[in-house]
């Protein structure tokens, strides 16, 4: 269908909180207001901290933002260097260091684990991701090249296996549970791009084995993604998660209050429903 009122994603944005990654050259005062400059901390213990901005105003012509750290409101702080972050959908890979790069693997307890991509932000033109554990609010921030998204085949996908192919109980191929004593076929579970390792389902169990691949992998091209909208519709996903999850607990406390509430006529019955509603309804 042709758009004839030449309708774009930018017509689609709302204005949502921001969040961004701190990174602060220097102390700086955060204040409970913007009125009288009372001073109520300092920046210095926020390094590396993904921060919310809740609201932005100019004050002796800087520009002041309201930031949250962890749900906590802080109070008003210029911000100078600290990048801006876009929120990403669910989206898990392998993350594992490229070969001449100056990153010292023992540093980062996250290499050759699983992990998941939560923010993009760009350092000049560059895109950069932070990482971090599954569950886990302890984030790591490593080139893009350096992640490899994992892939599950779109349909049940079966591949050769070669005898004497150790299997592995664990994605960073330490632990060998045994070896293939035959060619077996194998249901590929997971994969990644540009990189020989797998997930595979043998009779029942899952393991993990390095196999070389030439499995096709649709391609986006980074320069053609809206990350503004995509930080929108993932905000707005985290925000219908949450409610679900408040009307959930609230017709479950309902329920309860009804289910300990006796009745012994018509007119409290009515008086009954009148305050609590028919539950029962959908």
């Amino acid at each position: 269908m042709d758009n004839y009122l030449n309708i774009d994603a930018n017509d689609l944005l709302m204005n949502i909180p921001k969040k961004y990654y701190f990174n602060e050259n220097s102390v700086k005062f955060i204040y409970s207001n913007l009125k009288n400059e009372e001073v109520i901390a300092l920046s210095n213990n926020m390094q590396n901290e993904i921060i919310e901005v809740r609201a932005k105003k100019i004050f002796n012509k800087k520009i002041m933002s309201y930031i949250s750290l962890k749900g906590q409101d802080i109070g008003w702080i210029h911000l100078e260097n600290s990048k801006r972050l876009y929120r990403l959908p669910n989206i898990q890979g392998k993350y594992k260091i490229s070969s001449g790069s100056d990153r010292i693997v023992e540093a980062d307890d996250l290499a050759d684990r699983i992990v998941k991509a939560s923010y993009l932000l760009f350092n000049e033109t560059t895109p950069t991701l932070l990482i971090n554990k599954v569950g886990s609010d302890i984030y790591l921030n490593i080139p893009i090249e350096d992640f490899h998204r994992a892939n599950a085949p779109t349909e049940k996908f079966e591949i050769e296996i070669e005898s004497g192919t150790p299997l592995y109980k664990d994605s960073k191929f330490i632990r060998i549970d045994r070896y293939l004593d035959e060619n077996t076929r194998g249901k590929v579970a997971i994969y990644f791009e540009e990189l020989d390792e797998m997930r595979v389902q043998i009779a029942g169990k899952y393991y993990w084995i390095k196999k070389k691949h030439n499995f096709e992998i649709s391609e986006s091209n980074i320069e053609h993604i809206n990350y503004e909208l995509v930080d929108m519709l993932v905000y707005f996903r985290h925000i219908n998660k949450i409610n679900k999850s408040i009307i959930k607990n609230q017709n479950n406390s309902l329920k309860n209050i009804e289910s300990n509430i006796v009745v012994s006529n018509e007119l409290e019955e009515l008086y009954l429903k009148k305050y609590l509603g028919d539950i029962d309804e959908p």
